[in-house]
């Protein structure tokens, strides 16, 4: 499964990439929202793990934003926010699940392992590349380097048509 991890606790953050790394979830890690955003939309994720209260855009910013763009991934909430309210706010924001720090890697484990049984919409890479070309199979955009290539939305059809049977 795989995972980003946005957490702007470096010793936490590490402890948990080491800890889902051994348990064999391929993993990402960023320190803030605005990072975690970009991300988010530009790579599918099965999971994000968004600590609330982040530098640059907290949490709950991120999966508003995330679920308004049409991301489909498994939002866990991470946060040492616990009231009641806070948990309706997570939800409200998009969120999944909701985790309340300090928390056991034995609860964490389990409700990674809940979320990724109860995805119904399976990430397959967002993106090819064919020789120097990278095709955005999610936004419709062919790109060489920096450079957007325009193309017909039945030339695109076709450009990933062949990309996929390349014989």
């Amino acid at each position: 499964m795989k995972v980003l991890l946005a957490e702007d606790d470096r010793r936490l953050a590490r402890l948990v990439i080491k800890m889902l790394e051994d348990e064999g979830y391929r993993l990402e890690w960023c320190e803030d929202g605005e990072t975690a955003l970009y991300r988010g939309l530009e790579e599918p994720f099965d999971i994000m793990i968004l600590d609330w209260m982040l530098p640059k855009k907290d949490g709950i910013a991120v999966s508003r934003e995330l679920r308004k763009e049409g991301y489909h991934g498994a939002i866990l909430m991470l946060t040492a926010r616990n009231q009641v309210d806070d948990l309706v706010l997570g939800f409200e924001s998009g969120a999944d699940d909701y985790l309340a720090k300090p928390f056991e890697f034995k609860e964490l484990f389990a409700r990674l392992a809940a979320l990724g049984r109860r995805r119904t919409f399976q990430y397959e890479e967002s993106w090819m590349e064919i020789g120097d070309l990278r095709l955005d199979i999610q936004r419709h955009v062919l790109k060489r380097k920096d450079e957007t290539i325009q193309l017909t939305p039945k030339e695109f059809q076709l450009l990933e048509l062949f990309a996929r049977h390349k014989n």
